[in-house]
């Protein structure tokens, strides 16, 4: 079988898998990808713990979820940018070289963001009717976003990011290697096909720290994935990405609540095992200190629907630095904190000069009939947070209780219980 057809995006050259290949992946396994080759349809037959026909010979194969990545020949050079140099390499930097990169600071906290990145479909027409209405027209536009959604993981720089709303594994390994062949992290890719065939819509994880298991949970919850992630003190965080149903319709509050219920169920068994975190666009615009928080999807996830506070988590929305992460001033994307305690000082909504381009979008109308220099990148801001490392609390402490930092105890109604 031939090469997979190549075409150009941006300076980097991908590959593109036939229609016919398409159609017999349509259903793939669950991988983990790094990104230090460029993007296929044929690419995960490189950077994906997939091989697909025709890429590396006519038979598929699965490789185990827990490897980073593919083992490549003998005979192949390490393929990493950031390889270690060669003895010779570092003495010809000097004799203090080698002392200097093994006093490299000690990392005393990480970043994490949540990002829905807004119907990021590239131009490939071969999804459900209401995700083909939403593709960029071509792939001067699918270009575009990439380089927006890039750019903005770029200047963030952030450790674990969550994203929503993708088309799909073509997507996002687009847009991970965008970042990183424009000098941003070589992240790790969790992606896992979900269930939802109206939209289409997709979530993935993008991680500088090792994944080694990405899954779907056995539940009715259409957009969520699991990725277990090591920490660089060696913890293993549990990382939750869902996007639930929005809106404000009592049957979509009420699907929405019925998701959150089927997560939180399966989430209360993983905290077994340690902390947990949980990203994504939850769908509601409820905080905290809202009448009937108790019995949203947020609250459900904070645990404030239980009587006891040693199964609380905190929920970013306590925080007013957290809070207006869509542009129509609602709070639909969260964190819960679940066995591990954020700088509450170190919340913020990022993107507002650089998602919106002068005045918000009307979002009735459709964006890629808008000029590019007055085209918002999305209708959602990022919000990142900071963890300080090694402070992982074990299962059951009571999250929202705990003083993490100077800024003193976190307030909300959890506590106040």
């Amino acid at each position: 079988m031939g090469e997979c057809p190549r075409v150009r995006l941006g300076d980097r050259v991908l590959h593109r898998e036939s229609a016919a290949q398409r159609e017999a992946d349509r259903d793939p396994p669950p991988y983990i990808a790094t990104t230090m080759f460029a993007r296929t349809r044929c690419l995960l037959c490189l950077s994906a713990l997939v091989s697909l026909p025709g890429c590396l010979g006519d038979g598929a194969s699965t490789h185990p979820t827990a490897h980073r990545g593919p083992m490549p020949p003998e005979d192949w050079p390490a393929a990493r940018s950031q390889a270690t140099p060669a003895p010779d390499a570092v003495q010809a930097q000097g004799p203090d070289a080698a002392q200097g990169a093994s006093e490299k600071p000690q990392k005393t906290r990480f970043s994490v963001g949540t990002f829905n990145a807004d119907w990021a479909f590239d131009e490939v027409d071969d999804r459900s009717k209401v995700a083909n209405a939403r593709n960029s027209p071509s792939e001067i536009d699918w270009n575009w976003k990439v380089e927006r959604i890039g750019d903005l993981l770029i200047a963030k720089d952030l450790d674990i990011v969550a994203l929503q709303s993708l088309g799909g594994r073509r997507e996002i390994v687009d847009i991970a290697h965008y970042v990183l062949s424009h000098g941003g992290p070589n992240y790790d890719i969790a992606y896992v096909e979900g269930t939802d065939r109206l939209t289409g819509q997709q979530v993935a994880v993008l991680s500088k720290f090792l994944i080694h298991d990405a899954r779907r949970l056995d539940i009715q919850v259409s957009k969520h994935l699991v990725a277990d992630v090591m920490l660089p003190d060696y913890t293993q965080l549990v990382v939750v990405n869902a996007q639930l149903r929005a809106g404000r319709y009592g049957s979509q509050t009420e699907f929405r609540r019925q998701e959150a219920r089927r997560l939180r169920s399966e989430i209360t068994k993983l905290r077994g095992s340690g902390p947990v975190l949980v990203l994504g666009d939850i769908g509601s615009h409820v905080l905290p200190e809202t009448d009937g928080y108790t019995s949203s999807a947020p609250g459900m996830f904070a645990y404030a629907d239980t009587k006891s506070h040693d199964d609380d988590c905190y929920d970013s929305g306590e925080s007013h630095l957290a809070q207006r992460t869509h542009t129509n001033g609602d709070t639909p994307g969260r964190m819960f904190f679940c066995g591990l305690m954020p700088d509450p000082a170190a919340f913020s909504v990022v993107g507002k000069t650089v998602i919106v381009r002068g005045e918000i979008d009307d979002r009735r109308q459709n964006p890629w009939t808008i000029p590019v220099s007055q085209r918002d990148t999305s209708s959602h801001y990022l919000l990142a947070a900071e963890i300080p490392l090694r402070t992982a609390a074990a299962p059951g402490t009571p999250a929202a209780r705990r003083t993490p930092s100077a800024a003193g105890p976190v307030a909300g109604p959890n506590a106040a219980r």
